[in-house]
């Protein structure tokens, strides 16, 4: 086990990982590019000045993917040290760069019934109303089953959370009600999309509805309508799944 390669671990790390398909291929391609970088050794072998040199690589991407690709490399280095292979983690010496602090766009009611307008029935549906109705990122909207439903009063649905951290929703939102509803016989994925798929589709049709924003602003737009509700910022970070009560401070428009 020593002697194994990058190219040899970095597979075994992804399937220990149990990411999703989409998530697995962005591993892959990020985790390879550090391969052409460093070179195919045992990751105990790995210098921080060929660290460095992989760093220096992708300074031109932007922030968030250079921070998505050091993640993933600590989190492969911290997998290596504890099965054994490596005894430290050398991608800590590297410093993250920081989260951009935008601010986040929520949707005005207007706005979201011009999107309704013009999004079609079906997947394309629940997906809007899953991330409207009850705050899911794209990757959990793309990873509800039927299954994954748990009748009752309210509806629950079980959701894997960024980082594999697990976790029961409730459903009271009636416009998701409904579209969860349509869905009693579909077996695997309510809704059967790529990543980009769905990302590219929903910004078209953003487009086509001459509203500013992202698939994302659904979220947004759901914490922001908790707030208006009378909600406390708790309750809206454990409905979101967030660890960081200052991130979501970060969803909620002033008042």
């Amino acid at each position: 086990m020593d002697e194994l390669t990058l190219t040899q671990l970095v597979p075994l790390w992804i399937t220990s990982r149990s990411y999703r398909p989409d998530s697995a291929r962005l591993r892959a391609i990020q985790m390879n590019t550090l391969v052409v970088a460093v070179g195919d050794v045992p990751p105990s072998q790995v210098t921080l000045p060929a660290l460095l040199g992989w760093w220096q690589s992708i300074e031109r991407q932007s922030v968030n993917s250079r921070r998505s690709a050091w993640m993933a490399a600590r989190g492969f280095w911290r997998w290596c040290t504890a099965i054994g292979v490596a005894t430290h983690n050398p991608v800590e010496a590297i410093k993250v760069p920081r989260e951009p602090r935008t601010v986040p766009k929520a949707l005005t009611a207007d706005e979201v019934g011009r999107l309704r307008a013009v999004v079609p029935e079906g997947p394309l549906t629940l997906a809007v109303e899953l991330a409207l109705g009850a705050g899911l990122r794209r990757s959990e909207v793309l990873g509800i089953t039927r299954r994954d439903m748990q009748p009752g009063d309210p509806l629950l649905l079980f959701v894997v959370r960024k980082g594999g951290d697990q976790q029961l929703v409730p459903v009271t939102d009636p416009v998701l009600l409904a579209e969860l509803d349509k869905v009693a016989d579909v077996d695997g994925r309510l809704v059967p999309w790529s990543a980009n798929g769905l990302t590219n589709t929903m910004r078209r049709l953003f487009r086509q509805a001459e509203v500013k924003g992202s698939f994302h602003s659904l979220r947004h737009t759901f914490a922001t309508n908790l707030l208006d509700d009378g909600e406390s910022i708790r309750t809206i970070q454990d409905r979101l799944g967030h660890q960081s009560l200052e991130h979501t401070a970060r969803y909620l428009r002033p008042t």
